[in-house]
């Protein structure tokens, strides 16, 4: 396990194969088959090992900073190894550390005072929209920021809309300095803080 999360991290989940992880090991790949049944066995268990890295920490009362915390550890995670959210979606999301993950933002949206089946919308909702930017986010730093400087990718990218606008499209020239002065995170804890207050207003 400990070799396949390596081949994991160092190429990707999709990626991860029985020949990759036998030759990292030195052995035939047919002997693996004697620990696990199949290479979707093993993408499951190499995924309740990075799922475990979220660790998602319940602050009780603080409902808030959970669900804060959480979506920025799941977030970051889903980034990282975009293939866990296919592999998770196959086994029914019913991995421990998944079900652990769940069962704490479930308990935090409960202690907002939400009903329970505005609980599971509120979660739903949060959760659709943690695992989307995860998939944007890896898509940006893939086709913009290849070389890791994202800084410079944002800059780029503000820069070729405005050419391209070449005054067609004032508003987008308009707001382009408000772009380029604005982190790149800064979006997703933006949207993050505004579904939070529409889960408490809820409650209210």
């Amino acid at each position: 396990m400990a070799a396949a999360v390596e081949v994991a991290r160092e190429a990707s989940l999709e990626e991860l194969s029985m020949r990759r992880v036998a030759r990292r090991l030195g052995r035939a790949p047919m002997s693996l088959y004697r620990h696990v049944a199949d290479l979707e066995e093993l993408r499951r268990r190499v995924v309740e090992v990075l799922v475990g890295e979220v660790q998602i920490v319940d602050h009780g009362d603080d409902w808030r900073r959970t669900l804060t915390d959480a979506a920025h550890r799941m977030r970051d995670v889903l980034t990282e190894h975009p293939g866990i959210l296919a592999v998770v979606m196959r086994s029914g999301m019913s991995t421990p550390s998944m079900l652990a993950s769940l069962d704490t933002i479930a308990g935090a949206l409960r202690r907002v005072g939400l009903d329970d089946p505005d609980v599971a919308r509120a979660q739903s909702s949060l959760l659709g929209f943690i695992f989307g930017s995860a998939v944007v986010r890896r898509s940006v730093e893939e086709v913009l920021s290849p070389d890791g400087d994202d800084d410079l990718a944002h800059q780029q990218f503000i820069d070729s809309l405005v050419a391209d606008s070449d005054g067609r499209y004032p508003h987008i020239e308009a707001i382009a300095p408000a772009w380029v002065a604005m982190d790149v995170e800064e979006p997703f804890s933006f949207a993050l803080d505004r579904l939070l207050e529409g889960i408490a207003a809820l409650a209210r």
